[in-house]
């Protein structure tokens, strides 16, 4: 199990710190993408607050929408994917988020 836990903190920091290729290349194994880390923050949250350029957040966005993420899942301030994008000034992808 430790292993686990460790390869799920490098997930979020790849995304965190703009990594998302990277991150992208580890997910591919998974089948379910809508793990929590110990913020309670979801990958889709952890995107939307990310380092990376906006056009390569919503690429991976994207790929975590075919890879079934939820949307409104809320992290442990209660706080959803929408809110973050209003907070980074991501205003496009908080457009697409609402638009689904």
């Amino acid at each position: 199990m430790g292993k686990l836990k460790e390869d799920f903190q490098d997930l979020f920091h790849f995304v965190i710190t703009g990594n998302l290729a990277l991150a992208q290349l580890q997910l591919k194994e998974y089948t379910d993408v809508n793990f929590k880390n110990s913020s309670n923050s979801t990958l889709l949250i952890t995107t939307c607050r990310s380092e990376a350029n906006e056009k390569d957040i919503h690429s991976f966005v994207e790929f975590l929408l075919k890879k079934g993420t939820y949307i409104m899942k809320k992290n442990s301030s209660g706080r959803t994917t929408v809110d973050y994008c209003e907070q980074t000034n991501c205003y496009k992808l908080r457009c697409y988020f609402v638009k689904l």
